[in-house]
């Protein structure tokens, strides 16, 4: 099938958003995960390193209705830490512990288990997301295999990147099944490549070595679910936003003729200069938390990151969009890198890749940007300059959204409230 190329405008045209809140979700520890259903219900994964993931939900007008808790019992957690918002009204927690997904009905009782099946593999963290149809669609972000010395208790883990693609979810039948509905542009080499090893396990005293090669700026492979059972994706430096049916084929483009950002020496030094004020600060807070027996590991880790940041390689160019999300009725919110700063990419850390507040963490910390508004047929509605507006944590039907805000303490709350897009900033 040919594929249909829209140039949007090159200018930009100024919107506004207003943000009408109708109630929020408070009481939680750490959001790892945010949806709603068809109906517009909410649910939110809440977790807590000393209590487990508990599921927070609410119908349109803000009447809790929260389950799930970690035990041995039936449709009770192992080792959960998030969840997904089916469309169909359905909950699904995954749960390696159990090597299954917990299914819950919409009125938060709990149904069955459907195993992993082929899913689990050596999969480390893999994304999953609800299609707009039913179902869920996963991407695997990255792949470990480990080896396990008994006699000398030393552990050896190999990480990369996943591969790029994005598979359709099956569950109907006891296990999980699935199939690959579309594949984007997979880089010569990966975006990471971690190799480690962790001993001093016998003496009590855990160390670790090894090495992290890292090629810094590639375009992610970013994506969402869009009404029909197709998805959204972006996987060049270049700002495309490629758009899929049901089948997985790619039957349109969305494109701007932005300017590129070339990776000058200049690009280089700021960025390393970033990654190393980043890691400076997760290292510091991983610190102050962690027990005595570990502070020769965490240094190490400190230290092969360290070695990774200067050694890294660069791309040609910083990618333009940053991320793409997709709301109910197809209008995809794509938020373009910032002009004077860098991309997300979660993935840089391989120590904490699938951490469980990686969602909270990168909706609050973000630096503003501007984000398109624009239509899957190829309509440009326009852009929500820096400062207007942010991405939520999800959107739902009939105009619902979802943001999540921390206070001093990194307590979270989820607002929750209908999302508009007013067509000139004049009019607010």
């Amino acid at each position: 099938m040919p594929q249909e190329v829209i140039d949007l405008p090159t200018g930009d045209t100024q919107l506004c958003a207003a943000f009408d809140e109708r109630f929020r979700l408070d009481g939680l520890s750490m959001v790892t995960s945010v949806g709603f259903d068809q109906l517009g219900n909410i649910r939110v994964g809440d977790f807590s390193p000393g209590g487990g993931l508990r599921v927070i939900g609410a119908n349109p007008e803000g009447e809790r209705l929260d389950f799930g808790l970690e035990g041995p019992g039936p449709g009770e957690f192992g080792r959960a830490t998030r969840l997904v918002a089916l469309a169909d009204g359905r909950t699904l927690v995954p749960d390696p512990a159990r090597g299954a997904f917990h299914v819950f009905l919409p009125d938060g009782r709990f149904s069955h288990q459907v195993r992993f099946g082929t899913l689990k593999g050596e999969s480390l963290e893999t994304t999953f997301k609800a299609d707009r149809v039913g179902g869920m669609l996963m991407r695997t972000r990255t792949v470990q295999s480990m080896t396990f010395d008994s006699t000398t208790l030393t552990a050896t883990t190999n990480l990369v990147e996943g591969p790029r693609q994005v598979e359709r979810v099956f569950l109907d039948a006891d296990e999980a099944y699935t199939e690959v509905l579309t594949r984007g542009w997979a880089p010569p080499r990966p975006t990471i490549a971690a190799e480690w090893k962790l001993g001093g396990i016998a003496e009590g005293r855990a160390t670790s070595d090894g090495t992290v090669t890292r090629v810094a700026l590639l375009p992610r492979f970013l994506w969402d679910a869009i009404p029909g059972g197709g998805i959204a994706f972006a996987d060049s430096s270049s700002y495309a936003v490629k758009l899929t049916g049901h089948s997985g084929d790619v039957v349109r483009v969305l494109r701007r003729a932005l300017p590129s950002r070339p990776v000058t020496s200049g690009v280089q030094r700021a960025y390393r200069r970033h990654e190393r004020d980043g890691l400076s600060a997760l290292m510091g807070d991983r610190r102050s938390r962690a027990a005595e027996q570990i502070m020769g590991m965490l240094r190490s880790m400190e230290e092969m990151q360290l070695r990774a940041i200067e050694e890294m390689e660069f791309a040609d160019e910083v990618p333009l969009v940053d991320d793409v999300i997709a709301t109910w009725d197809g209008t995809l919110w794509v938020r373009r890198t910032p002009e004077d700063g860098f991309p997300i990419d979660p993935l840089t850390d391989p120590f904490s890749v699938g951490s469980a507040n990686e969602l909270q963490q990168q909706l609050v910390g973000r630096e503003p940007a501007p984000i398109d508004v624009v239509t899957t047929d190829g309509e440009y509605i326009g852009t929500l300059p820096v400062g207007e507006a942010r991405l939520p944590a999800a959107f739902g039907p009939g105009g619902l959204a979802a943001y999540i805000e921390v206070d001093d303490l990194d307590v979270p709350v989820v607002l929750v409230g209908r999302l508009t897009i007013l067509p000139a900033c004049e009019q607010q």
